[in-house]
């Protein structure tokens, strides 16, 4: 809201779990999973080699927490005279582009299922009958769909078919209303 990033750094103590040592981040008292929890990105500089890395992966030593497209580990420029100190400002913005990114992505998609679920709606509507309810059925089998579309298409035209108290009869390949069903299976067994 405030278009502020805001850099926490802690300092890790060690724990033994066996033979391996584990990091954890080092705040005292309930408040480290809240302030951890609304962390977006979360990592751990090492020194790998002559190399400063953060990792920002979970590994089997420490957590981490990577999201928004940022790669699992990052190593540091080595910082001269010359070379500008901007590694932050880097990788903020890189996060913001990405959100950005994902945001327009999932607008699109969000538009184009919303589309087809208008188009859906249209045909479950059309439902009257079993001939309509055979008609919708083909339609329905012919949309593109997007996002959950499909199953949520199919749970309509199920409801939409339990409304009108119509079932399908796969050896007539055809809908039927399920008391015409009942009133065929009573006379075949008398």
């Amino acid at each position: 809201m405030l278009n502020k990033n805001v850099v926490v750094i802690f300092h890790a103590r060690e724990e033994k779990d066996g033979d391996i040592s584990k990091l954890r981040i080092l705040i005292e008292g309930q408040s480290k999973d809240s302030v951890w929890q609304s962390m977006d990105l979360g990592g751990f500089l090492q020194i790998q080699g002559n190399k400063r890395v953060i990792t920002f992966a979970n590994t089997e030593q420490h957590f981490g927490k990577c999201c928004h497209g940022i790669p699992p580990s990052i190593a540091l420029p080595q910082l001269d005279a010359d070379s500008p100190n901007d590694f932050l400002t880097w990788l903020f913005s890189r996060v913001n582009e990405n959100i950005k990114r994902d945001s327009e992505a999932h607008e699109k998609s969000k538009a184009e299922y919303e589309a087809v679920m208008a188009e859906i709606n249209g045909i479950i509507g059309t439902i009257e009958d079993a001939k309509s309810a055979k008609k919708a059925g083909e339609k329905l089998k012919k949309i593109e769909h997007r996002k959950t579309s499909l199953t949520e298409s199919q749970i309509l035209f199920k409801k939409r078919l339990d409304e009108l108290g119509l079932k399908y009869d796969r050896e007539a390949d055809d809908y039927v209303s399920k008391s015409e069903e009942k009133a065929s299976t009573n006379a075949e067994s008398a």
